[in-house]
């Protein structure tokens, strides 16, 4: 017997060689054992009957052409685990990788890499594919980020309300925010996700507004030295935020602030960003506005869902959505 693996689902096996056909006990298929035993990986000459195979070298066309059919069909997930087990016996397949990559990235043919919104070059799949791809496979992956980072930069000089931009690092990051005004060659933009979760103010007691809690502070200080370049803090404007009470229970947002970096109100987030254009995953996340109570803070649950009673300003679960206003002639 010599080891083999099934055509049909990658089950490995061992098989007679003498023998014609063999039942994969794992699928059911019957399949030639030629075929089996090329499947499969194995250093040296095969003997199949009175005729020796040479099997040195991957045989994984059809096997990838399977994975191509379901990408086609719009099962990601499949495709997924199809790879997945392909790289048990090949695991330094530059071509698997790139096929993983479209899964992960919902990509029916591979042209539709070309027409992801961001760049992909932080993905996991990526970096495998071009450690292991072939030259042409890599100018292929170098080819679609080329036209991804082209069309960001068409964006990045005239966006349009709803379209995402990248804007800073944190943690090596790129930051993604969406567009929510332009006017006068300067754009209103606020993180597409949480830059994390941190309380409205970490002090406890006493009648807290937006002019003076801890996370201002910490925007526009350490939040902004820490994730944006000398040069693009020049291009952060200061923006003069007026009264933004709370329409529900009128408490007073306080006195108003001229900062560089803030959180929406709750008119801005209705106006802005309706229904579930306002959610996150996971995770809520603050609003300057005040709560029902003095004590409290406005915000928006992770369904969208805007809480005019909010949460206690000392909860540190609450995330994190920086806005800003960007100069767009840079």
């Amino acid at each position: 017997f010599v080891p083999a693996m099934c055509p049909n689902c990658n089950a490995h096996m061992k098989v007679d060689p003498s023998s014609k056909t063999v039942h994969c006990e794992t699928c059911g298929t019957v399949c030639f054992v030629q075929d089996a035993i090329k499947t499969l990986t194995v250093k040296g000459n095969v003997q199949v009957g009175n005729a020796t195979i040479n099997v040195n070298g991957t045989n994984t066309g059809s096997l990838l052409q399977r994975v191509e059919l379901m990408l086609a069909d719009g099962d990601f997930g499949g495709a997924m685990k199809k790879c997945d087990t392909i790289l048990d016996s090949y695991p330094t397949d530059g071509r698997v990788y790139f096929l993983m990559l479209m899964a992960d990235l919902n990509c029916r043919k591979r042209n539709d890499l070309s027409l992801q919104k961001v760049p992909f070059d932080k993905n996991k799949f990526y970096f495998k594919a071009m450690q292991f791809g072939d030259s042409e496979l890599k100018n292929e992956l170098q080819g679609y980020i080329n036209v991804i980072n082209a069309r960001q930069a068409a964006i990045q000089k005239n966006p349009k309300v709803g379209d995402e931009i990248y804007f800073g690092t944190q943690n090596g990051q790129n930051i993604k925010w969406r567009v929510l005004k332009v006017q006068d060659r300067k754009a209103m933009i606020v993180t597409v996700k949480t830059v994390g979760k941190r309380a409205y103010h970490d002090e406890p007691g006493g009648k807290i507004t937006w002019a003076d809690c801890t996370l201002r502070k910490w925007l526009n200080n350490d939040f902004l030295r820490e994730c944006f370049t000398l040069q693009e803090r020049g291009r952060i404007l200061l923006c003069k935020l007026n009264k933004h009470d709370n329409p529900k229970s009128k408490i007073s947002g306080g006195i108003p602030t001229t900062d560089k970096v803030f959180l929406l109100s709750i008119d801005e987030v209705n106006s802005l960003l309706p229904g579930l254009n306002a959610k996150t995953i996971h995770n809520a996340w603050w609003l300057r506005s005040p709560g029902a109570y003095f004590f409290c803070a406005a915000c928006v649950t992770h369904t969208g869902w805007v809480d005019t009673v909010g949460e206690g300003t000392n909860d540190n679960y609450v995330g994190v959505r920086p806005a800003l206003w960007l100069k767009l002639d840079s």
